[in-house]
């Protein structure tokens, strides 16, 4: 900070003399200010560099509880079915988002903030998740000092956690630094309020694990591009694409990276450019389309009420 001080020399020695005493009470005032936020400061830094207590387990937590005698230092991706965390805060989350936004009710709090994670490998910040505010009951965040976050799952389980180490390891980047060798992997805890801007709190919890990556065997008969086979019903395009970026796709899915693609068809001027299938799956096979059967058939229901196939009538 810069300071900058304007002195007026007065004939009279008695003000004179009265400013003199102000302006060294001014200099010793800021002083002491700027001690004390510098201590502070340091004071803060301090705590959080020395924070560890953020702790994994690779037992089920369904069916056993975890505790500090199951707590692991190394974890082997592809091998090792379940991964989880543990920590414990000193005061419930919303006593931290307090200190962000004072002037915030406790349903205000909840309704803008909640926990931020931040997933670190070989110290690089790969992927940051600000938990929606559905992630966790209102006691979890307002009474709850223990928490138990399940990541790694051998099937889906509904929890935000299984949710989150999915999109850190698809969507986030995870799968891409974790492909081979040896690495550690970080978890830190913030509280974070998004208001007109995002407001980050300090660390309340982080802990590190080694990770070894174990291969994953491949078949290397599903990487090549599929030919397209006969009695399709459709022209064959001649268009022309990236092979090699197909292949590579091709590749991903047969590491299991997209587990439930089973095919790729893609149609380019009315005329069939690409046509491939996995798991098991054949042109023949039946597919859950699950919501995008909403859009096929409400633009379905759209083209046959414009082409008077359907009529609407309007009841007020």
């Amino acid at each position: 900070m810069t300071v900058s001080l304007s002195i007026c020399l007065l004939n009279n020695k008695t003000i004179h003399s009265k400013m003199k005493s102000n302006f060294f009470l001014v200099l010793i005032v800021f002083l002491l200010i700027s001690c004390k936020q510098g201590n502070n400061s340091e004071l803060k830094n301090a705590h959080t560099e020395g924070i560890e207590n953020l702790y994994f387990s690779k037992v089920d937590f369904k069916t056993k509880k975890i505790t500090s005698n199951n707590y692991s230092n190394s974890f082997t991706l592809n091998t090792d079915k379940f991964l989880s965390i543990q920590f414990t805060l000193d005061k419930p989350l919303v006593y931290s988002l307090q200190l962000l936004a004072p002037n915030l009710t406790q349903d205000q709090l909840l309704n803008k903030g909640n926990f931020q994670f931040s997933f670190l490998v070989d110290g690089e910040v790969i992927y940051v998740e600000n938990l929606n505010k559905g992630a966790g009951l209102k006691a979890t965040k307002t009474e709850q000092l223990k928490h138990v976050v399940p990541l790694a799952y051998p099937a889906q389980i509904d929890y935000w956690g299984w949710f989150m180490w999915l999109k850190f390891m698809k969507l986030g980047g995870g799968q891409d630094v974790l492909t081979k060798g040896s690495h550690s992997l970080s978890v830190e805890v913030r509280p974070y309020i998004q208001e007109d801007s995002l407001i980050v709190g300090p660390i309340l919890a982080k802990g590190k694990i080694a990770v070894e990556v174990a291969r994953i065997p491949v078949d290397e008969s599903l990487v090549p591009l599929q030919q397209i086979q006969p009695n399709s019903g459709w022209k064959i395009s001649n268009g022309s694409f990236d092979k090699s970026r197909i292949e590579a796709l091709n590749r991903k899915i047969a590491e299991k990276r997209f587990e439930n693609i089973n095919g790729i068809v893609v149609i380019k001027e009315n005329k069939l450019l690409i046509e491939e299938y996995f798991n098991g799956e054949n042109r023949s096979s039946l597919h859950n389309p699950r919501s995008v059967g909403k859009s096929i058939a409400s633009t379905m229901m759209g083209i046959a009420i414009e082409e008077k196939f359907i009529k609407m009538k309007l009841f007020y």
